[in-house]
This record gives structure tokens, sequence and C-alpha cells, in this order.
């Protein structure tokens, strides 16, 4: 089911949200992967769009590796640097949350996978647009969509669009109930869309993003880590200044002449690695951004050498 993207306000807000609240998975078709690459694609190539887009999406598993690349075999050509892109950064993720950056960080897939409803329950960003697709997270919960209606009017804000694909006739009185309103057809067994505009006033408990409200942060310290959250507060919208005690950044323990980006490794995949391994995700997009590969960084190859044994 296409998103439709295009709309008024698309064209008139400096971020565009959008959640999938059905991306698939091995079993199911990976349909959320053409949505995805198609919204991306337009996304590049409409004359007014966002300056950035956030793309949420929801699935109980991560295909292996061999499915991913058959399903973005078979996409029409047009998505395929696209999917080459993806296919890249789809590595290592397991239950949980993941981040994936693409378009020097203007544009941010997050990849949700495990029970829908929990991770529904976890977002806190308004959304300007929805889709759920056929087949979705209640083939995993049964109580999906009973649920899921009043989950997405709390993720949601006067106005955002709702596209439901082969909806039935106690989904759509749930989500009415919810506060969405049909914009087309109302008739079940078809897509249908509609738009959250409900009849009584909206409390907004969502967090709002740092740019609305133009907040201004003191970094101390302009070593990596400081660089690092200084960089990525602005990129946010955040006024940043940043106080060290140096005239250039880096003159402390940063300035060494190497260092190795390396995830910890446990038996039991702990916090502490799982968070490691999101980190050394997220720093090689931002090297091959920022740098140049086989001069100022490389892949080492090496994981963890373990002595004993």
């Amino acid at each position: 089911m296409a998103l439709g993207v295009g709309s008024p306000s698309w064209a008139t807000n400096d971020r565009w949200q959008v959640l999938d609240t059905h991306f698939g998975d091995a079993s199911q078709g990976l349909d959320g992967l053409e949505r995805f690459l198609s919204t991306w694609q337009t996304w590049r190539t409409t004359a007014k769009t966002p300056p950035r887009l956030f793309y949420t999406a929801l699935l109980p598993l991560s295909p292996p590796a061999e499915a991913l690349a058959q399903r973005l075999a078979v996409l029409p050509p047009a998505l395929h640097p696209l999917g080459q892109q993806l296919f890249e950064s789809w590595k290592g993720l397991l239950p949980g949350v993941h981040r994936l950056v693409f378009e020097n960080d203007a544009l941010h897939l997050t990849l949700c996978i495990g029970p829908g409803l929990e991770h529904l329950a976890g977002l806190d960003t308004a959304m300007n647009q929805i889709v759920w697709a056929a087949a979705g997270p209640a083939v995993h919960e049964p109580a999906f969509d009973e649920q899921a209606p009043k989950q997405l009017a709390r993720l949601s804000q006067p106005g955002t669009l709702l596209a439901v694909e082969h909806p039935t006739t106690e989904l759509l009185a749930r989500l009415a109930t919810a506060g969405f309103k049909a914009t087309q057809d109302l008739s079940t067994g078809a897509a249908w869309r509609g738009v959250y505009a409900p009849h009584w006033p909206v409390r907004n408990t969502l967090r709002g993003h740092a740019g609305a409200r133009r907040l201004r942060v003191v970094v101390v310290g302009g070593g990596l880590s400081g660089s690092a959250v200084a960089y990525s507060l602005a990129q946010r919208g955040c006024q940043v200044e940043v106080v060290d005690a140096a005239e250039q950044p880096a003159a402390g323990a940063s300035g060494l002449p190497v260092g190795l980006v390396a995830p910890h490794v446990s038996p039991d995949d702990s916090a502490l690695s799982r968070i490691t391994r999101a980190g050394v995700a997220s720093t090689l997009p931002r090297l091959a951004g920022l740098l140049q590969a086989g001069q100022d960084w490389a892949h080492s190859g090496v994981l963890e050498h373990r002595l004993e044994g």
C-alpha cells in the first residue's frame, strides 16, 4: 500500500514523521520495505519536501540477510540504489530498537523489532502519517487490532494522516472511537484513508523536537564525546555552545594519534554489549561521511581475542 506522501502539509513541515505498523518479516513478505524505499525516493525527488524525514517501523522479527536480499532484488529498478544502502546498514539487528541513518543524517529509519504493542507504548513522538497494512502484527498479537487504535491516537496530532489496508467493520469502529475520521469511502475490504480529527480537546503529552523549542545547551568539553553530543544536539535544532580549556577540539585524551572502536562482547548479550554494538553501527556511517576510508580509518576485522583455552 502506497503512503501517498505529497499532501499539502508534507511540503510545509520542517520534518515529517511516519509510523508503519507492519514493516513485515521474512514470513510476511517485507512489504514495508517497498513502502519505506518509495517514501525515501519521493522525498529525494520531490521539489518541496521536509528537510528531515523520520520513518518508524514495527516488525516482529528481523529477516535474515538472504531474505532481505531476495526481497530487495525484486523491487522496481529505481529503488535498487536505495535498497543497496539499506542492505549495507542492516546488520546484527536483534530484538530491540535500532536507528539507521542516511542522507547525511537527514533521514532516520527506526526499526522496532519485537512485540508491536510494547513498542507502540514506548513511542513518545507525534506522527504526521501512519500506515496500517494488512496482516500486520495482529498475526503475532491477537490483541493488536483491539488495543492499537488508542495507542495510534496517543501518537497523533490533529491532522495526522492514517492509511489502513483492508480494515474490518470492528476496526473502523475502534478508529472512530479513538478520534479518526474518514477522508474517503468508509467501506471495508479496501484501502481506507482518514485523519485524526477528534471532536474533543487534545491534550498533548508527547515529546516535541528540540528545534520547536530552540533549546540553548552548553556542552563542557570538546573531545570526541563532547563534539559528538554538540553535533547531535545541533542537528536536532538546539543552539549549542561548546566550552573547552583548549582553543582546538580534541586537545586532551581525544588527541591521541590512533583509536580503536569495538563492541563489547558477552555470552548473555548484556546491555553493555548491545549499546556498544549500536554505537559502532552508528559510528561507521559517520566515519564514511566525514573521513577518507583507507587513510583516516579502516575496518580491522577483529572483534575479540581470547587467550584462555
